[in-house]
């Protein structure tokens, strides 16, 4: 082995010691100190949750139903792309340089 191996290996095994004395044991403690429950305390606890909680959704939700599409509009000097809030879909695409009469273009 090379020095610069050894040393990479050295550094490595001493951030593991660092890690698994002062990060995993005392999580590993914290687990461990936790009261024990009973199958039907946590059963009871998850039913009561509910109604401790909102039922309106979050404002940024993909679930939200309530919340009414937007059009958000950027353009540059060439397009303009309307897209809608719901989904981020495209609604519409406007090319300014380029218009049409008759399926022509002018």
């Amino acid at each position: 082995m090379d020095k610069r191996t050894l040393t990479a290996l050295l550094l490595m095994f001493l951030l593991w010691m660092v890690f698994n004395q002062f990060v995993w044991k005392p999580q590993q403690a914290q687990q461990q100190a936790l009261p024990a429950t009973t199958p039907a305390e946590t059963k009871a606890a998850v039913v009561a949750a509910p109604e401790s909680l909102s039922t309106l959704p979050a404002a940024d939700s993909l679930l939200a139903t309530s919340a009414q599409a937007q059009i958000v509009k950027l353009s540059n000097s060439n397009m303009t792309v309307s897209f809608n809030t719901k989904g981020a879909s495209i609604a519409g695409i406007e090319l300014n340089k380029f218009s049409m009469k008759n399926g022509t273009r002018v």
